[in-house]
């Protein structure tokens, strides 16, 4: 009666002498079936038991190396060369101390990325040309712009940007060094609609403002403060 199928495969030896390890692939067991895969040679052997090369190790197939053969016939090194640059005997040597500058004419500055600093390789990135300069849009001409839908935040912004920092009260006063751009009559879609105050008077006004307009739609009385026409201007 003939042995399972089973049983014949694991009574099959390495075909290497000495071996004795089961049959993997090809009639060798799965380390010298490696090997071959690897080195082209199931019998290479490049590390002895402490470590060390063996003396029997296959050599670096680039002229004048002499170290041993790790992979495709070739040293770590030269190999690492061969996936980088497609040619083992390549060798780029960085002089020390010597740095690229960005390609653009008048820059000076270390190249980041395909020749260009890193200011001129982000333009590259963001419009297709280093040297197209995109300034932040201001107004109707920026794409994000809300007009009176935008942020009271916003609106403020543009009343800073137009007329520079709030830097006293149109009450006179003089006990608070915080001031800020008050609106008067509730445009706010209008830089000129704003005055500065201190924040009290600020405070002050927006209450009074309010109680108006609560008065007006059939609230009670208000007191807003008379506002001369000449502070304003």
């Amino acid at each position: 009666m003939a042995a399972p199928s089973s049983q014949v495969k694991k009574s099959r030896i390495c075909a290497i002498d000495d071996c004795g390890q089961a049959v993997a692939k090809r009639e060798w067991c799965i380390k010298h079936y490696e090997r071959w895969k690897v080195h082209g040679d199931p019998l290479v052997t490049l590390r002895a038991a402490n470590g060390t090369y063996s003396a029997g190790a296959a050599e670096c197939g680039v002229d004048a190396c002499g170290a041993a053969a790790v992979t495709c016939g070739m040293c770590g090194m030269h190999y690492q060369r061969f996936l980088k640059y497609g040619d083992p005997l390549v060798r780029r040597v960085r002089q020390p101390g010597v740095r690229k500058i960005c390609t653009i004419k008048g820059c000076g500055r270390v190249v980041a990325g395909h020749g260009w600093c890193d200011k001129h390789y982000r333009r590259w990135k963001r419009t297709g040309n280093p040297e197209l300069l995109i300034g932040p849009l201001e107004g109707k001409a920026n794409p994000l712009w809300k007009g009176s839908y935008a942020s009271g935040k916003a609106k403020h912004v543009r009343v800073y940007r137009l007329r520079g920092k709030a830097d006293h009260c149109i009450w006179g006063c003089h006990d608070d060094f915080r001031y800020e751009w008050a609106n008067l009559m509730g445009n706010y879609d209008d830089p000129y609609d704003f005055a500065p105050m201190c924040v009290t008077c600020h405070r002050r006004y927006d209450t009074s403002r309010l109680k108006t307009e609560r008065a007006m739609n059939g609230g009670a009385d208000g007191d807003v403060p008379e506002l001369r026409a000449g502070v304003l201007v």
